[in-house]
């Protein structure tokens, strides 16, 4: 099934029919959502202690702003802040055996990131093997610009992966980055990861962005989705490879929301590391909250997404 693209000006303004996130004019914001995750519990339990839910806070400095935030059959436990980045998590336990229900309500803003937003943590997500860090800079060599590089990095990846989800993943049990030689079938986090190892790998500025997004005909989705943003040339420019690839949008190009829908953010980082009481915690990529049990262990639940809105706020 192929999605209309949408066009997005890479100038701002953002305009919400265009990007399908935001709106926004001097600074003024002018749109308001709100997201709901509807939270299955664990049947596994450990011990007398409760499992702990680790839910990413939406970051407030990427052109969007948390106003508000709650929660259902829950308690707040505890704030972390994942190491070496500014990403935090909320820690919430449970009141009873029902489901959990978490709800942001976003305002989406003109507010630029803060320069910290940038830094990338050194593991094996973001570091490249030697073989990648070669094509990488051969790649960029002739770019007249950064734009050109960032472009240039994702058409390389995008003649290298098929949009698939494979059971396992190309960099499986690898201490870096590989190089993909020849075609690797892999999702939004394979292939936006690869492009994000490399563009670290030639000096560029660049973040890995994990939410949702939901499609143009559903008001929810029950899985993460991720996608890039660079700073090039002194602009902010979106790149979303995966949806060029699945929802077959035949023009390449930087967009926000390729193939129309909405999303909204939850976290930026990858391979994030949180001291929980129940031990650290590393988490490849962060948008669907986590169970954490007493003996350290982690178990992904059943998750539903609602997105409504956008409103004039």
């Amino acid at each position: 099934m192929a999605v209309s693209p949408v066009t997005t000006p890479l100038s701002w303004p953002i305009s919400i029919c265009r990007t399908g996130w935001m709106y926004a004019h001097d600074g003024e914001t002018l749109m308001l959502w709100s997201v709901s995750i509807d939270v299955e519990q664990p049947d596994l339990r450990v011990g007398d202690k409760p499992p702990l839910l680790l839910q990413p806070i939406p970051p407030g400095e990427w052109f969007q702003r948390v106003a508000a935030t709650r929660y259902t059959n829950a308690a707040l436990a505890g704030r972390l802040t994942a190491d070496a980045l500014s990403q935090g998590a909320m820690l919430l336990c449970a009141v009873d055996n029902r489901a959990l229900s978490i709800g942001f309500d976003i305002e989406l803003t003109m507010d630029r990131p803060d320069a910290s937003v940038w830094r990338q943590p050194d593991n094996r997500y973001t570091r490249a093997t030697i073989g990648l860090v070669d094509t990488a800079r051969s790649t960029v060599a002739h770019c007249a610009n950064q734009a050109d590089a960032v472009r240039a990095l994702v058409e390389h990846a995008a003649v290298r992966f098929e949009y698939a989800h494979p059971k396992q993943r190309f960099n499986d049990a690898t201490a870096e980055m590989p190089l993909v030689c020849g075609t690797a079938q892999g999702s939004c986090v394979d292939m936006h990861g690869y492009i994000m190892a490399m563009a670290k790998a030639v000096g560029l500025k660049a973040q890995y962005l994990a939410g949702y997004w939901v499609h143009p005909e559903k008001s929810q989705t029950h899985d993460m989705h991720c996608w890039l943003m660079f700073e090039a040339d002194g602009d902010i420019v979106y790149w979303d490879l995966a949806h060029h690839l699945k929802w077959r949008v035949p023009e390449l190009a930087p967009a926000l929301n390729p193939a129309g829908g909405r999303r909204v953010l939850m976290s930026h980082g990858r391979g994030l590391v949180f001291h929980t009481p129940y031990g650290c915690v590393e988490v490849s990529h962060f948008s669907e909250p986590l169970w954490i049990m007493p003996d350290g262990s982690i178990v992904e639940p059943q998750i539903t997404v609602r997105i409504d809105g956008p409103h004039m706020n």
